[in-house]
């Protein structure tokens, strides 16, 4: 099977399918990283702003979910998820 190329869209729908598969089963926490933002080769800060993006649309729609961690592997990563993070 080849993948095809990893796009912002890829980024949404796996950290929105994350957070409904988290709730569906009961999860009070998720714990996330970077989706995409390695290997996929989405930048870091469009990586961070998509899927905040999806996490704050998922707890909108009333999401059972009590904590959403947000996993990074290096202080670049955490420095996107930071300043998205304050602009919101």
């Amino acid at each position: 099977m080849v993948a095809g190329p990893i796009t912002i869209d890829n980024v949404y729908l796996a950290t929105k399918a994350a957070s409904v598969c988290a709730d569906k089963i009961g999860a009070k926490s998720v714990a996330m990283s970077g989706m995409d933002t390695g290997v996929g080769g989405v930048s870091l800060r469009e990586g961070a702003e998509t899927m905040i993006r999806a996490i704050k649309e998922y707890v909108a729609s009333g999401a059972k979910l009590k904590t959403i961690a947000l996993v990074a592997i290096n202080d670049d990563l955490v420095e996107q998820f930071m300043v998205v993070l304050k602009a919101v």
